[in-house]
C-alpha cells in the first residue's frame, strides 16, 4: 500500500489547546454510554473541524499582536493598517467557524434533533428539554451575552457586506475593532478569548451535556488545577472514581471493548509520560506518537501499530513507515 502522509497542524497534545478540545474527550467519551457511531461522530468534529479553526484564529491572533507590536516601535517592516485589518477580519472568520462548527456536537452526543450553528436557539432547544436550571441551558444561554455573541454578530454582518473596522491606539489596549460606527470594543480581550472563553466554553457545555447520559461505571468529573496539569497533556478535566477508602482517584481508560484498564495498571504497563494515545474513526485505528498520528484500518490492537512503526525508516521531516509499513502518518 502506498505511504501517504498529510500535515493537520504544527501542535502536539502539549498544546493546551489541543489538549483541552481535543485529546481530554478521547479519554472522557468512552466511559459514557454512547454508540461508537455518535462517539466517532462527536470526536471526528472536535478534532477534524473545531480545533483547526481555533489553531488557525489563534495564530492569526498572534500575527495582529506582532505586527501591533511592530506599528507601536515604528519598525520599518511594520505592517500597514489595512494588513492588520485582513488579519483581524481572518481572526474573526475562523474564530466563528470554529463556533458553528462545534455547534452540532450536541445533538449528536444526546441523540436529539438540535438547531444548529445558532446558540441562542441552541439555549431554547436545551431550556425546553431540560429546563431553566439546567447547566446546559445556562452555559448555552451565556453564549448570547459574551464574547461569543459578539464574534458571531460581527461575523454575520460582514459577511452581509458589513464593514470591519480596526481602530489602531497608541498600545494595544487601545485599538479597537468592530463594525465601523457601529459597535466597537476594544481588540485585545478577544485576542486571548481562547483561554478565557471559547475553549473553557467548549469544555463546560460539553460536560454539561455529558451530565444528561448514563455512565458505564460510577465515575466523576474533575477539574484539574492549572498548576497540577501535566505537560504533556495539560487537559482540565480527568475521570475519578472512589477507590476502597473511599477517596477519589484517576479511573483509568476504557479501551474500545469496553473494558477499564486502571490507572495503576496503566501506569504500570505505560510509565508516568504521557498515556497511549488511541481511539477509532470509523473503522480505522488512530494512534497519536509525539508529534505524529498514525493511522490504519488493518491494526486490530495498540501492538499492532508498535510493531509497524518500529520497521520506519527516518527522512527529512520526522520518521516514515517503511515501503512494507501498512499504516499511514500525519503530522499532528
Amino acid at each position: 500500500m502506498p505511504f501517504v502522509t498529510r500535515k493537520i497542524s504544527d501542535h502536539g497534545t502539549e498544546d493546551p489547546l489541543v489538549a483541552r478540545v481535543g485529546y481530554q474527550w478521547v479519554e472522557i467519551l468512552p466511559w459514557f454510554n454512547l454508540s461508537e457511531a455518535r462517539r466517532t461522530s462527536v470526536l471526528e468534529t472536535l478534532l477534524m473541524k473545531v480545533q483547526p479553526h481555533l489553531l488557525s484564529a489563534r495564530e492569526t491572533a498572534e500575527k495582529i499582536k506582532a505586527g501591533l507590536g511592530a506599528i507601536h516601535k515604528n519598525e520599518p517592516a511594520a505592517p500597514t493598517p489595512d494588513a492588520i485589518q485582513v488579519l483581524a477580519k481572518q481572526f474573526l472568520t475562523e474564530a466563528n467557524k470554529a463556533l458553528e462548527e462545534f455547534a452540532p456536537v450536541f445533538g449528536i452526543l444526546l441523540g436529539r434533533k438540535a438547531p444548529e450553528r445558532n446558540y441562542a436557539a441552541l439555549a431554547k432547544w436545551a431550556e425546553k428539554w431540560f429546563g431553566p436550571k439546567d447547566a446546559l441551558y445556562l452555559r448555552l444561554d451565556f453564549a448570547n451575552s459574551d464574547c461569543i455573541r459578539f464574534v458571531s454578530d460581527v461575523n454575520a454582518r460582514v459577511a452581509k457586506g458589513g464593514a470591519l473596522s480596526v481602530v489602531i491606539g497608541d498600545t494595544l489596549e487601545e485599538t479597537k475593532w468592530g463594525l465601523a460606527g457601529v459597535r466597537e470594543a476594544p481588540l485585545a480581550p478577544y485576542l486571548e478569548s481562547f483561554t478565557v472563553s471559547i475553549v473553557p466554553f467548549i469544555e463546560e457545555t460539553m460536560t454539561a451535556a455529558l451530565a444528561h447520559l448514563t455512565v458505564r461505571s460510577s465515575i466523576t468529573l474533575e477539574q484539574i488545577p492549572e498548576a497540577e496539569r501535566q505537560k504533556s497533556a495539560p487537559v482540565r478535566y480527568r475521570v475519578m472514581t472512589k477507590a476502597a477508602d473511599g477517596k477519589l482517584v484517576p479511573a483509568g481508560k476504557v479501551t474500545q471493548e469496553g473494558t477499564v484498564v486502571p490507572e495503576l495498571q496503566r501506569l504500570l504497563q505505560q510509565g508516568r509520560g504521557k498515556p497511549i494515545i488511541a481511539s477509532k474513526f470509523n473503522g480505522e485505528w488512530f494512534v497519536a506518537s509525539g508529534s505524529r498520528l498514525y493511522h490504519s484500518k488493518k491494526w486490530k490492537n495498540f501492538h499492532d501499530f508498535s510493531s509497524t512503526t518500529s520497521r520506519s525508516s527516518s527522512v527529512a521531516g520526522g520518521p516514515r513507515p517503511s515501503s512494507t509499513n501498512r499504516g499511514r502518518s500525519a503530522t499532528l
